[in-house]
């Protein structure tokens, strides 16, 4: 199971009693740079013994989507 929190400084993604976190600095939307965003998907992939785990982000401000990923 993936439970997302989120805080004032990012969002921490659980898996597997592992924490992922992704800071607000690397979540900054791309079209208009705003640092409000919400977390929309999150998905967990192992390739070669390497997982990796995927969050979906959209901008509360102008809509625009991106996939940001951590291994």
């Amino acid at each position: 199971m993936i439970e997302t929190k989120q805080r004032d400084d990012g969002f921490v993604v659980v898996h597997d009693d592992r924490e992922y976190v992704f800071s607000l600095s690397e979540l900054r939307c791309n079209e208009c740079r705003s640092g409000k965003v919400k977390a929309t998907y999150t998905n967990e992939h192992e390739e070669s013994g390497v997982t990796a785990l995927a969050l979906g982000t959209e901008c509360k401000v102008c809509g625009a989507t991106a996939l940001h990923i951590s291994y």
